[in-house]
């Protein structure tokens, strides 16, 4: 598979991880992840206050049928979902938006 194929899937993940995450108010320093090691897709997502301090860290892992596109994207909307619920709970918890 070209590698220019999977950049653009990573970076289609990775926009939806920050969609979905700004929609719950969590959008302060959010820095997100998206790599395919060992045969696993990686999506992570990390939020830090302005001092750079951890916040909140959402790290999921898949092992796709495959390494073809159809199945990293897949994968990867599985992972997605995951760390948006991970998102909604921590906007819950921490009372909505970052200030």
């Amino acid at each position: 598979m070209a590698q220019s194929g999977r950049g653009e899937l990573f970076a289609e993940i990775e926009a939806k991880v920050r969609e979905l995450v700004s929609a719950t108010g969590l959008t302060a320093e959010l820095e997100v992840q998206v790599f395919f090691e060992d045969e696993l897709l990686f999506v992570s997502a990390t939020r830090r206050d302005a001092d750079g301090a951890v916040l909140w860290r959402s790290s999921h892992a898949a092992s796709p049928d495959s390494g073809s596109l159809s199945a990293l994207r897949e994968a990867g909307d599985e992972l997605v979902t995951r760390v948006a619920a991970d998102a909604a709970l921590a906007a819950a918890v921490d009372g909505g938006a970052d200030d």
